[in-house]
């Protein structure tokens, strides 16, 4: 074979090679990972407890995630999400969606202190009875067939021996603790929250809204669509991403998701702003 010959084989052979870099350069990404996708909720017997709910939404929420993925096959920029990351993330979401509103945190807490108050009272009143009163109150009933008011339980029989009385006190007092600590968890929580104008009115729906946008994000490469529309006072909503908070927020009852379609769009764009 000359030389002219191996130099026309070997051109040949790396025009071929470039054009197969490039080809493989501009191929997407692998097909999409099988998936294997845990259910949440049992069933739909029964009465609508919180957990329930969560765990329908967790539902909901997965097939959305399937949905994403179905509609972005082709022109995907990313890898693949794994199934644990994203079932983590649709955790991380769901944590939210028991967030307490400020207005249920401020009323948990005025009750919190009343409660506080009347416990209080009661230490004080005790505590200006007469000695042979207290004494009487905190005598120990003798154990005895004949005598009806010695206590059948094990829990009334130490609180016999260690007086009534006194375990009366000890527990007022161990309450108390309690009461005061999770006021100050309260309080912290009320002040940490924003307030005044631009203030979001429901934490847990900002929260869920933003979180979910997030993951259409880190899913399709996309902004988050807004899109909603109202005709004769009725919210309609449609795309990939709206139905999908749509469907939690009315698991949660928490009505049209409209406003919150619009923060979460405003907060994948201010993220990506951010990281440009």
């Amino acid at each position: 074979m000359g030389p002219r010959k191996i130099k026309g084989l070997l051109d040949s052979f790396l025009a071929e090679s470039e054009g197969l870099e490039w080809e493989i350069g501009d191929d997407p990404q692998p097909p999409r990972p099988k998936r294997d996708w845990p259910h949440f909720h049992a069933s739909d017997a029964g009465p609508p407890d919180f957990l329930a709910q969560i765990n329908r939404a967790k539902d909901r929420i997965i097939r959305g995630v399937e949905h994403w993925e179905q509609t972005n096959d082709t022109d995907r920029k990313q890898p693949w999400l794994t199934q644990d990351h994203i079932v983590n993330r649709v955790a991380e979401i769901a944590l939210n969606m028991g967030i307490a509103k400020t207005a249920d945190l401020k009323q948990w807490r005025d009750s919190q202190e009343k409660t506080l108050e009347l416990m209080r009272k009661l230490q004080q009143q005790i505590e200006a009875c007469p000695p042979h009163t207290l004494n009487a109150l905190d005598r120990a009933e003798w154990e005895s067939l004949d005598n009806v008011n010695y206590p059948e339980t094990l829990e009334g029989r130490i609180v016999n021996q260690l007086g009534p009385l006194t375990a009366l006190m000890h527990s007022l007092y161990a309450i108390e603790l309690r009461l005061s600590d999770g006021l100050r968890v309260l309080q912290n929580e009320i002040q940490a929250r924003p307030s005044g104008r631009g203030a979001p009115p429901d934490v847990a729906k900002t929260k869920v809204a933003i979180g979910l946008g997030k993951l259409y994000f880190d899913i399709c490469g996309q902004i988050p669509p807004a899109s909603a529309s109202t005709e004769d006072g009725v919210s309609s909503f449609s795309g990939p991403f709206a139905p999908v908070v749509a469907d939690v927020f009315e698991i949660f009852g928490w009505g049209y998701p409209t406003h919150y379609l619009l923060k979460a769009k405003e907060a994948v764009e201010r993220q990506q702003a951010n990281q440009e």
